[in-house]
Formats: structure tokens, sequence, C-alpha cells
């Protein structure tokens, strides 16, 4: 060196590899066809990178425009939903888009009571034979955990089967059912008269 001037020099690293994320589903979930959650379910976010460390974690859910990834992702309305992220670290290397799909179930099962033959119907009142067995029938998108009834105000009781009805006059049967991420209906009713 002429001037006389040390020389100087600056290390460098090189980070040339991608953050890695994950998604986690925080609070009642169900797996089944999907992954099913509630309105109040979260999906959480986060990235490890080894060497620059994350910058940000960015999202979309369906077709929306990629936004900034800041508190867990809740959903209102049923149906699917497709959350696509990615991470990158603060020397800006970017890692593949992932994507993650959950089904919102906000719905309580519905419940239907059903009797079979003989029966008849007439202004709204249905009678039944004393060898008319009634069924219930429980629907969710998330699958039915459990379904019980009760006849005329009795003790709830796990429904396994069709079931028939004793002693003529005025009954009231109520059942009702607990989806797979233990949402209950309300009671549905049938009041028939056994002739």
């Amino acid at each position: 060196n002429a001037t006389g001037e040390p020389t100087k020099s600056q290390q460098v690293y090189v980070d040339l590899y991608n953050p890695v994320s994950s998604a986690t589903v925080v609070g009642a979930s169900y797996s089944g066809t999907y992954t099913y959650v509630t309105p109040d379910t979260g999906i959480t976010l986060s990235a490890t990178d080894s060497d620059a460390g994350v910058a940000n974690i960015y999202y979309k859910v369906g077709a929306d425009a990629f936004g900034l990834y800041t508190t867990p992702i809740k959903f209102t309305g049923d149906g699917l939903k497709t959350i696509t992220y990615y991470a990158e670290d603060k020397v800006e290397n970017a890692e593949d888009e992932q994507t993650i799909s959950v089904y919102v179930d906000n719905t309580p099962p519905a419940v239907a009571i059903s009797a079979s033959t003989p029966k008849y119907t007439n202004a709204g009142v249905t009678y039944l034979h004393p060898t008319a067995y009634l069924s219930v029938a429980a629907t969710d998108d998330c699958g039915v955990l459990s379904t019980s009834y009760r006849v005329d105000g009795g003790a709830w009781t796990t429904y396994t089967g069709a079931f028939m009805l004793s002693g003529e006059g005025n009954h009231t049967v109520a059942a009702r059912a607990t989806d797979n991420l233990g949402r209950q209906s309300g009671e549905t009713v049938f009041s028939p008269v056994v002739d």
C-alpha cells in the first residue's frame, strides 16, 4: 500500500437458506375428512430460520392478496377455507408457499324424529299404532358424536336404535345431538298420540 494505510477486511456470511414455516390449529378441532374447526379456533403461523433470522410471515385466504401475519387467523361462516402462507428471512430469502385447509363448522347438528307405520296424521297430529317405532337421525358437517332422547320429560337416554312408546295417549319425545366439535343442538320435539 503506497500510502501506508493498513489493509481493512470485513467478514460476511452468505445465507443461502430459506426459512421454514408451519401452521398450528389452536382450540377446538376434529380431524375427519377435513380438519374441522369452530369460529373460536385460531390458526397460528410460525417460522424458524437458523441463519439471518425470520423477518416476516405472509398469508392469504383463498384468492385474497397476501398480507402480513400478526395474530392467529379465525373465521366466521361455515365452509372450507384454505390459507396459503410463507416466511421471509432478514436477507429476503423466501420459502415456497405452504397451504393448510380447514373446514369451519359453526352450525350445531340437525336432529329429526320420525315414526314408522302404521301411523296416521290429521290436523297436524300424528297417531301411532302401539307397534310403530320412533327413530332419531342427526347430521352435522363434522359428524355426530352422540345422540340422545327422552320420553315424556324422563331422563335423557343415549340413542342406539329405534324404540316404541308404551301407553296409550299423548306423548312428548325430545331428541338432541352433539357434534365432534362439542357443539350441541337444541331439542327437537315430536308429540304423537298412541292409539
